[in-house]
């Protein structure tokens, strides 16, 4: 079991996603618009994520496990946040040209955020170029 996690976040299925070590687990709520990541060996909280989003839509990490992209679930809003794991710190957000984010990918050996808008189209964002590293 997760320490610190209620009932409500284990059960209401909202967006989670794990590192690619697998040593970190992220939930996301649709309700309060944190994110909080955990220790999968321990089950100990390792932080949780708010920076004024009122719902989490969707998140990944990147293949190196240091970044979590967090996608708005509201319409209209279609902000990302992009969050270093190590430290907990929102790095930067995106805009996503007000259509939410329903998939994000990190591609080409994570040089690249692939986000696939709920309006049809898909933005790209170079990594080493658009985003903190």
């Amino acid at each position: 079991l997760l320490a610190g996690a209620t009932e409500e976040e284990l059960t209401w299925g909202g967006p989670f996603a794990f590192s690619p070590d697998g040593q970190t687990i992220a939930f996301g709520s649709r309700k309060q618009g944190i994110v909080r990541l955990w220790n999968t060996t321990s089950g100990n909280p390792i932080a949780i994520l708010h920076e004024g989003m009122e719902s989490i839509g969707t998140m990944t990490f990147s293949p190196d496990g240091s970044l979590l992209v967090v996608g708005d679930a509201n319409d209209g809003q279609g902000r990302l946040q992009v969050w270093s794991v190590l430290d907990g710190i929102l790095l930067t957000t995106l805009e996503g040209g007000g259509a939410k984010a329903v998939q994000l990918a990190f591609i080409d050996e994570g040089r690249y955020l692939l986000a696939g808008m709920q309006d049809g189209t898909v933005r790209l964002w170079g990594v080493a170029t658009e985003l903190p590293n």
